[in-house]
Parts: C-alpha cells; structure tokens; sequence
C-alpha cells in the first residue's frame, strides 16, 4: 500500500501492453487480471463494498489461479441477492478461497472445484464457500468453529501459526469488528470436500454510497 497506486497500475499496462505487441495473450490477460485484484486491495475509500465488486475481485483471483495451476480447479458462484445493493465487509472471500486453494487441493492436481453462494436467510446473509478437495482435519475443524462467541484477542492467541489458521481467525477478527456477536463462522468437513460458512447481519436495505 505503500507504493503510488498510479504508478503501480501504469507499469502493469505497459507490462502488458509488450506481451499483447508478443502475441502473449495469456500474459497480457493475467496482468490485466493482476491489475484489478491490486486496485480494489489497496483502495482504501471504505472497508465495505457491494456483493457485485467482492465477487469480481474473487474471480480476479481465482482466475490468476487457474492460470498458475492449469487445469487445478473450476469455480461456479450461486449469488441470490442483488449484487449491486446488497453490501458486506470487503476481502473476506478471496483469503477463504485462498486458504481452499492451499490446503484444500494440496493432494490434487485437477478436476478441483470452488462453489461459492450467498443468499439470505431470514435477517442474516449466508455465504458459503465449498472446495471439494481434502476434507479439513476434523481437529483444527473443531478449534475453529469454538472460536464462535470467544473474545478476539482469544482466538488470535490460538492460531499465531501463520501457515495454519491465521488467515482464517484474521477474516474472523475482521467479521466480529464489524458485526459484533451476531456473526457465525463455521467450518464442516464433509466425505468430499470441506464447507465454509459466514452469517452474517443483514438488513435488507440498499447502502448509500460510501
């Protein structure tokens, strides 16, 4: 964040600016793809954003991901709500998508896939991301899903592993700065694959722009 956006953003579209002169379509499509992952990152006007924008931004990121792992996975998105006016706290998708990359098809290497869907649910927002990869260790499982109604500053001291629930507990500490108690995050591990569900508050009505 410490680097001007514009120059960052300028050098990227020189950068594929050659590769499209090279006929490297592929390059040229990661980069731009690279681009607008940066842009909605480090933008910092709000720490919401509409279920439309976090959408895109996980996309961006998975699709860079296919392009590093051809043939790893496939993703499909189930949305129900209306993606322009229903808003929720942003990057809370892509690090849950990230973490089902990384230890989810760690014992694959194709035919993986990432299903995501968001709906309502009475006077809450569910958004479930599934992976059908290894099924999540039925211990670290259970040490997630006790963190439910536990203080933060609890749940950062059980995961200071970085490479073993921080990202996780981190999208938690976030949830619960934002919603207070009425957030329930939960893992499920299933015979093919695991399941990650967030509910959140959500009162139906369209955000003003922030």
């Amino acid at each position: 964040s410490q680097i001007n956006p514009h120059f960052l953003y300028n050098t990227l579209e020189s950068i594929r600016s050659k590769a499209l002169l090279r006929d490297e379509e592929e390059i040229a499509t990661m980069i731009e793809t690279l681009a607008r992952l940066f842009r909605y990152n480090i933008s910092q006007r709000n720490t919401e954003s509409s279920i439309l924008d976090e959408l895109e931004n996980v996309k961006s990121y998975m699709e860079i991901q296919q392009i590093r792992n051809a043939n790893l996975f496939r993703y499909e998105i189930e949305c129900k709500v209306e993606e322009k006016s229903t808003w929720m706290l942003k990057l809370i998708l892509q690090p849950l998508v990230e973490n089902a990359i990384k230890h989810g098809f760690c014992e694959i290497y194709e035919n993986g896939l990432i299903r995501i869907e968001i709906a309502r649910e009475d006077s809450q927002l569910k958004i479930v991301v599934f992976n059908n990869g290894k099924p999540i260790d039925r211990e670290m499982m259970e040490k997630i899903n006790a963190l439910n109604g536990h203080p933060i500053l609890e749940a950062k001291k059980c995961f200071q592993d970085k490479e073993h629930g921080y990202g996780v507990v981190n999208v938690l500490t976030r949830l619960r700065l934002k919603y207070g108690e009425d957030v329930l995050f939960y893992y499920e591990a299933e015979e093919n694959g695991t399941r990650c569900t967030i509910q959140i508050p959500d009162d139906g009505k369209e955000k003003r722009d922030l």
